[in-house]
């Protein structure tokens, strides 16, 4: 037997009055065939099949709506894709390429999709009740771990190493001030203050307390200090461990502004409604993110070419994806599954969310009976766990830390700039002790000419 299409079948008058009456427990009393558009994606793909007919056959978790669409309206059907192999885009005589083409120009039943909704497409075609939601975010690869020479500076922060300073000056002023009347009267002033400093500073690194103190509030000052000395440096060394065990993996790349600033070239999926936002963008971050395509740094793949990107140009590389976050998903589930291991990220900001939906031509009396079953598939939980079942193992990665621990002897890579710092000291000092000496000279060459020139006269 002949199978009807749908045309043919609500040629019946009874057929199209039960479907427009009774749009939630329709079925098809004939056997009818309807044909379905889809694209491939991470949410939907068509995929070869020699027993299906046409050749080709739905896979994804959202092809399930289909199969749930054909058994509970009774009907078969065919999958069909679009020639260029997309999910379309408006061209200047106003007709569509792609899966809303096909839809639009009634070549297929159901376009599956699903489609991002918007107002240009919204002419075309007609929209069911939202499927799931999408929105973007870049997608990049870690890059290798970083060993941080200045790490020693880190446990403390800026306004602690100032406060530590104040805190060093007004301690020996302190001294100073208490112990002025005891003071040695061939000691000056400047070299007691000096001295001072020296032996705070001394208690600061550890250092041996001279016995210099007899008087109760100067012992009282200096207890204070060895107080907070000792607390500073224990948290100084604790934490200075643990930072030096840790490598930080940059992950530079968290938004928009993020992605314009840097050098990475960027891939995109051609002729989406996203990159026709960025072409025709009038201003802001989204216009500088077309503008890119001006100066090379945009390059257009569909998605059965993303997974090779992916391992081979976004692995550790300047390339990254703008894509939607369930896509990059399932890219990084499936890289996880080969690997072993977590080498992507996405951005933390989202944005561009929309709602998607399958779509059929406009006016279609099937519209009705479709939104009845998506709101029933929601309300089962089953779009949510069809998905989430896709990309298990996502979990693995979405919450990678961005440092690790490692246990390791140190190395010069990592303490150089310690040394950095002592090599400078050294150097300085000995500057220091080169303009001393000349000076030296040269002062005791002034008092030398001008006791000649005395003599003279």
């Amino acid at each position: 037997m002949v199978s009807l299409s749908l045309r043919e079948s609500l040629r019946n008058p009874k057929t199209l009055r039960e479907l427009l009456s009774s749009p939630r427990t329709f079925k098809f009393p004939d056997d009818v065939l309807l044909r379905v558009g889809g694209e491939t994606s991470a949410y939907a793909s068509v995929v070869k099949d020699p027993d299906a007919l046409n050749g080709f056959a739905l896979d994804g978790p959202l092809s399930h709506i289909v199969e749930v669409l054909a058994r509970t309206m009774n009907f078969s059907y065919s999958v069909s894709q679009s020639p260029d192999r997309s999910f379309g885009a408006k061209l200047p005589n106003g007709s569509w390429t792609g899966l809303v083409g096909l839809v639009a120009r009634e070549e297929v039943d159901i376009g599956l999709g699903p489609l991002t909704m918007s107002e240009s497409r919204a002419e075309a075609v007609d929209f069911s009740d939202r499927v799931t939601n999408l929105q973007l975010r870049v997608l990049a690869g870690k890059r290798s771990p970083e060993l941080n020479p200045w790490g020693f500076l880190h446990p403390l922060g800026p306004l602690v190493w100032l406060g530590l300073l104040a805190a060093l000056a007004c301690v020996s002023a302190a001294s100073l001030a208490l112990g002025e009347r005891r003071r040695k009267l061939s000691q000056r002033g400047y070299e007691r203050a000096f001295e001072l400093l020296h032996m705070h500073l001394g208690i600061l690194l550890r250092q041996d307390l001279p016995n210099w103190f007899s008087r109760g509030p100067e012992k009282m000052v200096v207890g204070s200090w060895m107080l907070v000395a000792m607390v500073v440096t224990m948290g100084y060394s604790s934490t200075l461990v643990s930072l030096l065990a840790a490598r930080n993996i940059p992950q530079p790349i968290n938004s928009l502004r993020d992605l314009v600033d840097s050098d990475s070239i960027v891939v995109m999926k051609p002729k989406t409604a996203f990159t026709d936002f960025f072409e025709n963008a009038p201003s802001g971050v989204y216009k500088e993110v077309g503008d890119l395509r001006h100066v090379g740094r945009v390059e257009y793949a569909v998605h059965q070419e993303h997974a090779r990107i992916l391992d081979t140009l976004v692995r550790g590389g300047v390339y990254t994806f703008i894509e939607a976050d369930y896509n990059s998903f399932k890219l990084m589930a499936d890289d996880f599954r080969r690997k072993g291991r977590c080498d992507f990220y996405q951005s933390r900001d989202t944005f561009l969310a929309s709602p998607m939906s399958v779509v059929v031509p406009r006016g279609s009396p099937l519209l009705a009976a479709i939104n009845h079953r998506i709101r029933a598939l929601h309300a089962a939980g089953l779009v949510n766990y069809w998905m989430e079942r896709d990309i298990a193992d996502i979990r693995f990665c979405r919450k990678a830390p961005s440092t690790i621990t490692v246990m390791e002897p140190l190395s010069l890579r990592v303490c150089w700039g310690m040394f950095a710092v002592w090599a400078g000291g050294l150097v300085t000092s000995l500057c220091v002790f080169v303009l001393e000496i000349a000076g030296a000279r040269s002062f005791s060459c002034q008092l030398l000419r001008a006791k000649i020139s005395r003599q003279k006269g």
